[in-house]
């Protein structure tokens, strides 16, 4: 039952049960802050009447948020003033209404609160007590770092098993949102395919996933260009050998061959690996590593969705490089890493529409691109227990 449809029926009820339904209600808040909450209720039957009627609104006078005094909204609660009043002097959209007592587990964070969301987030309540708080924290989260359309999105999976992954993974796909909603910031000409409000969880983890990869070699890797490719292009028995030298050629052969290639942005930097495509009749049939010990040899050939590749591209790809490949040694440099500058420009553009650094996009570069936004540090304790980041 809603917090509004018992709130109708205490007005009728007796005192009995009256006192009865608001102990219960009491009863519902977290045993962390159900102290404070019941201190509050007993101060006056109005405020009382709030554990049924917004225990929102309850839960926010008694654990106010930082730099709020509760008190004078607590004084016009007992002085009789309308919900809504009360609500919007305590800056409680009135949605939160409908939310139980086990749903505030902290100080409540902000919640977005446009008519358009106010409509939208109706149809899309906790499926369950064991799940209202997480809802909260997801919607208020998601709001806060992405946009409101992306909380709605998210507030309709909560709960759901097969939308567990994206729970967990919410800092990449609202990375990825909110860039595909704001086409000039630097992060956002990565992204090939868009957010959308019908967009399936599956695609979601999906695309957000191909956008990480894509930021990440542009970080490692950065505007250069390869200049020594440690062999020289060459078409053999119709198969056309070309070098990869730039971030471009990089994402463009990796998503044609629709392989990992991307993650090697690194060892190029540091020059201990070089790739090619392989081309026949001008598509892309192959991709080709070499690696420097200290002498470059071929150490990958690999096809589309890196399946092996047949014997005769293989035999060709040897043959090739017997030819065109000189002999010599390669001076490997140390990989120093992608540079705070590097780091800095491409999140400019969102630390400065957000007004905050969030932990899991700090100012300095994380420590692993590669384990960036899925740590398995976070992999085993979300196992223990899903939490959302507060706002």
């Amino acid at each position: 039952m809603t917090s509004m449809n018992a709130a109708i029926l205490l007005a009728r009820a007796s005192p009995r049960v009256r006192d009865d339904c608001i102990t219960s209600r009491l009863g519902r808040f977290t045993w962390r802050h159900r102290a404070a909450v019941s201190s509050l209720a007993g101060r006056h039957a109005r405020l009382a009447d709030l554990a049924v009627s917004f225990p929102a609104l309850l839960f926010a006078l008694a654990v106010p948020r930082r730099r709020f005094d509760p008190e004078p909204v607590i004084e016009r609660a007992i002085a009789g003033a309308p919900l809504s009043e009360l609500a919007a002097a305590a800056d409680m959209p009135m949605w939160t209404r409908r939310l139980g007592p086990e749903t505030f587990q902290r100080s409540l964070p902000r919640l977005p609160d446009s008519p358009l969301f106010r409509r939208q987030i109706a149809n899309h309540p906790p499926a369950s007590a064991k799940t209202a708080a997480l809802w909260l924290d997801t919607v208020a989260s998601t709001a806060f770092w992405g946009h409101e359309g992306l909380a709605v999105w998210f507030a309709r999976r909560v709960g759901k098993r097969e939308d567990w992954e994206a729970l967990r993974r919410w800092q990449l796909i609202t990375l990825w949102a909110w860039h595909a909603a704001n086409p000039t910031a630097p992060a956002s000409r990565f992204v090939r395919t868009p957010w959308t409000p019908d967009i399936s969880t599956r695609a979601a983890l999906v695309a957000a996933r191909d956008w990480k990869e894509n930021v990440t070699a542009a970080l490692e890797l950065g505007d250069r260009v390869v200049a020594d490719a440690w062999a020289d292009p060459a078409v053999v028995d119709g198969y056309s050998f070309e070098p990869i030298q730039t971030l471009v050629e990089l994402i463009d052969g990796s998503h044609a061959l629709d392989n990992c290639v991307r993650t090697y942005a690194a060892a190029i930097a540091g020059d201990s690996q070089r790739l090619w495509i392989v081309k026949r009749d001008g598509a892309p049939v192959a991709m080709l590593g070499l690696e420097a010990h200290p002498v470059p040899s071929i150490f990958e050939i690999s096809g589309v969705s890196n399946s092996r590749v047949p014997p005769e591209i293989a035999l060709t790809a040897h043959r090739w490089f017997r030819e065109h490949a000189p002999l010599q040694v390669i001076k490997g440099t140390t990989y120093a890493g992608t540079s705070r500058k590097r780091w800095a420009g491409m999140w400019r553009g969102y630390w400065l529409a957000k007004r905050l650094f969030p932990r899991w996009l700090p100012l300095a570069p994380v420590e692993s691109l590669y384990f960036w936004l899925e740590e398995p540090r976070q992999r085993r304790r979300h196992r223990r227990r899903l939490r959302v980041l507060p706002v």
